[in-house]
């Protein structure tokens, strides 16, 4: 687990001509395990992440535009 720290304001483009954010991550630990082998994370380390941003059910997640909208029908602007 770690804590983003810093995302850089624009994309970088690889040779290639794909496009990515570089993003400073500070982590609880130097290293992490999977399957019984340990791997040890260090500066410039390409990785993948998933970044959480909160938990909604499926139900909240297709619902939520009609209640947008009738929370801002009828009024003035």
């Amino acid at each position: 687990m770690g804590e983003v720290v810093n995302i850089s304001p624009d994309t970088v483009e690889t040779p290639d001509g794909r496009s990515y954010y570089k993003v400073r991550i500070a982590t609880e630990s130097d290293f992490f395990e999977r399957q019984s082998m340990r791997y040890r994370l260090v500066p410039g380390v390409q990785v993948v992440a998933s970044i959480r941003t909160g938990q909604r059910s499926v139900l909240a997640y297709l619902i939520d535009p009609f209640l947008n909208s009738a929370r801002t029908a009828m009024r003035e602007r």
